[in-house]
């Protein structure tokens, strides 16, 4: 067994070896998985929660690269001191986020008070990585100096928000998944242009500058858009979606677009919760698809799947209106019934029993010997579902003759 300094050299060299294999996964035994990758560079040097870390790794990847020596290595810890050194390590690092919150405050309203020399923008860090699966990172951009003008502080609101930065607490904040792709040259040539100096970014640490990464945003997916939509940073785009059985129309607020759809044939309905407009079938989206284009011709219209969800809606709505032959058995001869109401009688008859559609119509659970009552509610429902009253099977006007 090696003494307890050779043990700590040795588990060091191990932690850093999987951690340089790749950054956040583990893939066919190279590497860390996710937590241990976030979390080997706040356990790099405490002998307990390394072997609590590295232990799982031993017969999977480190023998095969140190080795019998890695063996030597004592991993098992004693009884409950895991957990003490664990709780011990998050109190360390809780006290050391406070204290340095309370510098940064302190730091924050010094700028702020300084009101010598020319406006300028300092940038602050702010890092909190008490909890590794969602660290606090973000830039605090301050406005410093003598007091700007009207003009001036509006162009300085509307840079801002053109860098996704957001006002919270007092502070401007570009928070942590537009970190990696903020464009610093550029925002700094802006508010030049208007007065305003920036402060250099601040310097990061590898393990900060690894976590920007693993939570940068993805400029490109559907949520990142439809989120810019509703918070009115991205404009000429229309998102169309399918989501809780009806078409979700995401798009920014067009006078010519509105007017649009209240002259449609179809419906769109507009939810005043979510602030989008919905289509409730395939004809009414489509017919949403033609307004769009010819409203907003420059605009572009992002639709993923839709095509295929359509086929699979049609191609479902087909399946349901085939002819039901255990049901036609019942009928009298010459008459069969419409597609429609096959597609009705599926829904009923695939319906829990004590659902709106068993109590309204029959009042009692449906089996087959029921499918022809329940083919006449559909087709002409009773005036008086108290009384359980329906129209007579025979009638013409419920039936559709062969």
């Amino acid at each position: 067994m090696l003494n307890l300094q050779a043990q700590i050299a040795l588990m060091l060299k191990a932690g850093d070896y999987l951690k340089s294999l790749d950054l956040v996964q583990e893939e066919n035994y190279k590497g860390f998985n996710k937590a241990d990758w976030s979390r080997w560079s706040l356990y790099r040097g405490n002998p307990v929660l390394m072997r609590e870390c590295l232990r799982k790794y031993v017969k999977t990847q480190l023998e095969a690269v140190f080795g019998e020596e890695i063996n030597q290595v004592q991993w098992t810890n004693e009884k409950g001191a895991v957990e003490s050194e664990i709780a011990r390590f998050k109190k360390e690092r809780e006290e050391n986020a406070m204290r340095a919150a309370e510098e940064r405050a302190r730091e924050r309203q010094a700028t702020k008070e300084a009101k010598i020399g020319k406006p300028r923008i300092e940038i602050l860090l702010n890092a909190n990585l008490t909890d590794l699966e969602q660290p606090i990172i973000n830039l605090e951009f301050i406005l410093a100096g003598p007091r700007l003008d009207y003009t001036a502080f509006n162009s300085f609101r509307d840079i801002n928000k053109k860098y996704e930065l957001v006002f919270r607490n007092g502070v401007n904040v570009l928070t942590l998944q537009y970190l990696s792709t903020f464009n610093y040259a550029g925002y700094r040539t802006e508010m030049e242009k208007i007065g305003l100096q920036v402060s250099s970014l601040p310097e990061m640490s590898a393990e900060i500058q690894a976590l920007i990464q693993k939570h940068a945003v993805d400029r490109n997916s559907i949520e990142y858009i439809i989120s810019g939509i509703k918070e009115r940073k991205i404009y000429g785009k229309a998102v169309i979606v399918f989501r809780d059985g009806v078409f979700q129309v995401w798009s920014p607020y067009s006078p010519e677009l509105v007017n649009g759809y209240r002259s449609m044939k179809k419906v769109m309905r507009w939810n005043p919760v979510d602030k989008v407009w919905t289509a409730g079938d395939i004809d009414t989206i489509n017919e949403c698809l033609n307004v769009i284009k010819e409203t907003q011709p420059n605009w572009e219209i992002i639709s993923p799947d839709l095509d295929r969800v359509i086929a699979e809606l049609n191609a479902r709505t087909e399946a349901a209106r085939q002819p039901i032959p255990e049901l036609e058995a019942l009928m009298r001869e010459g008459f069969k019934p419409f597609p429609y109401q096959n597609e009705g009688i599926r829904f009923l008859c695939n319906t829990k029993t004590t659902s709106w559609c068993s109590t309204t119509f029959l009042g009692r659970p449906l089996t087959c010997a029921r499918l022809k009552t329940a083919l006449i509610a559909l087709a002409r429902p009773a005036r008086s579902t108290s009384t359980g009253c329906v129209p007579r099977a025979t009638s013409s006007t419920s039936m559709c003759r062969t």
